[in-house]
């Protein structure tokens, strides 16, 4: 008996720790909105809108809007079990909206740097279809038919939105995030060596700024992206279930202010006018692929082209955009 309750008070422990998880989380994400608000002012709001920008709206508010909702799911305690259902599943289906978006947005970038190429956006549009199959799949499995629900977590002890043990087969829904992941860092990667190789200085190889702040800015997002993944995939397999609020409090946080700085982190580099394209690249070379990017203030026909023009080293043409 003394045995029972030793378990029962841990696992009211173990709830009332992500309740106070997800309020702190919750707070990390509308305290990171806070932050970026000035910067959002200038380089959303007061710009011409573009697809990037609706992608940015709903990686930002409808994450905070997520955020909100999950902490309102584990703090109350006075909803109706198909109250709690609903909620659950707004939450488990909600999350990956602010993850589709930031990967739209990846997705133009290699668009971009692959000269937009149709072909590139085909093939990527065709693999993210499929993950966002596989994604809805893995919930359907589990939150349409695998869990039932209840509005107390402990009867008698605890009421909260709770439900009944997640599969651990649930970890298949990061294999298809991996995959496609991985698949435009790949890609991201193929296109910088390219224009390594055919870009040259002084001092030997060196990437052209526009480039290298997309592949930086790839490079952050697939890696904090990878190791989110790997971190929650470990725990899910090797910690209860109880425990797995908690970690997707935090995947849900990094997704969307990852997302969100994405963005802005780019449109301040297009914006800041010391950044000179170029600048530091030798006159010797004559000729070189075109790379095009899509403005960030713009339609997305807007781009910013470089270029290798000979004798003349690399500029940025911007004649049609509102940089």
């Amino acid at each position: 008996m003394e045995a029972e309750l030793s378990v029962l008070f841990d696992d009211v422990r173990i709830l009332q720790m992500g309740r106070m998880f997800q309020l702190a989380v919750t707070f990390v994400v509308l305290y990171d909105h806070v932050l970026c608000c000035q910067q959002e002012v200038d380089l959303i709001w007061n710009k011409s809108k573009s697809l990037v920008s609706y992608l940015y709206f709903t990686t930002r508010y409808w994450g905070d809007a997520i955020s909100i909702i999950s902490a309102i799911l584990f703090m109350g305690s006075t909803f109706s079990v198909n109250t709690c259902r609903i909620l659950f599943h707004f939450q488990s289906y909600g999350p990956f909206v602010p993850v589709w978006a930031s990967q739209t947005i990846m997705q133009l970038r290699i668009y971009a740097m692959y000269r937009k190429s149709n072909k590139i956006l085909a093939f990527t549009g065709a693999f993210f279809v499929l993950e966002i199959a596989a994604i809805c799949t893995v919930l359907a499995l589990n939150f349409d038919h695998a869990l039932t629900y209840t509005n107390e977590a402990i009867p008698g002890l605890l009421n909260m939105c709770a439900t009944s043990t997640i599969n651990r087969s649930f970890t298949a829904i990061y294999v298809p995030i991996f995959c496609f992941e991985l698949l435009l860092f790949v890609l991201a990667i193929f296109v910088v060596l390219k224009h390594m190789k055919n870009t040259r200085t002084i001092a030997g190889k060196k990437l052209h700024n526009t480039m290298a702040t997309l592949v930086k800015y790839n490079t952050i997002y697939f890696f904090v992206e990878m190791a989110g993944c790997g971190i929650a995939a470990t725990l899910y397999l090797g910690l209860p279930s109880i425990y797995l609020e908690i970690t997707n409090s935090v995947l849900i946080a990094t997704s969307i202010i990852l997302g969100s700085r994405l963005v802005l982190g780019t449109r301040n580099f297009y914006s800041d006018p010391s950044v000179e394209d170029g600048s530091d690249l030798s006159h010797e070379t004559s000729l070189s692929p075109t790379f095009t990017q899509p403005s960030s203030f713009g339609s997305l026909s807007s781009h910013i082209e470089m270029s290798m023009i000979g004798g003349k080293g690399h500029h940025l043409d911007t004649s049609d955009d509102a940089v």
